[in-house]
């Protein structure tokens, strides 16, 4: 049995597809929702929205001769005294699938919902998150 299914994580962008049964629509909706349900930056709360970005970044691994390339999948804060990023992983046993980097390095949560206002490196290349100062600014 297949089930068509139609319905909007957000206003404005409507999503089909296909599932094989009640368990699978909601795993998928479920799914879909956590990535594209997302509609505004948790660091600021601005008015301005968010945009999606990918990045693709080459560079050489530690320990490894040839370099390689990254592909950084964001959304990204349209409020120019902000600019916070979402970034988005996938599993390696599910290299298609994405969902939100909530987790700093450690498996602690980050602050404002994984929203990281880049503020400069720390030792091993990780970014400091926000301290939340710009959600303290008016618009």
């Amino acid at each position: 049995m297949s089930i068509d299914v139609e319905f909007e994580p957000q206003a404005g962008l409507k999503m089909k597809f296909s599932a094989t049964s009640q368990k699978d629509v909601v795993d998928k909706m479920s799914a879909y929702s956590e990535i594209f349900g997302i509609s505004q930056c948790q660091a600021c709360k601005s008015k301005y929205g968010i945009r999606w970005q990918t990045r693709n970044v080459t560079s050489t691994p530690a320990g490894k001769k040839k370099p390689e390339t990254f592909t950084y999948r964001e959304l990204v804060c349209k409020n120019s005294e902000c600019r916070a990023r979402l970034s988005f992983g996938s599993l390696q046993e599910d290299p298609e699938s994405l969902f939100p980097k909530r987790k700093d390095a450690d498996g602690k949560y980050l602050p404002n919902g994984g929203w990281v206002v880049f503020q400069g490196k720390k030792q091993g290349g990780e970014e400091v998150p926000a301290s939340n100062d710009a959600a303290d600014a008016s618009f």
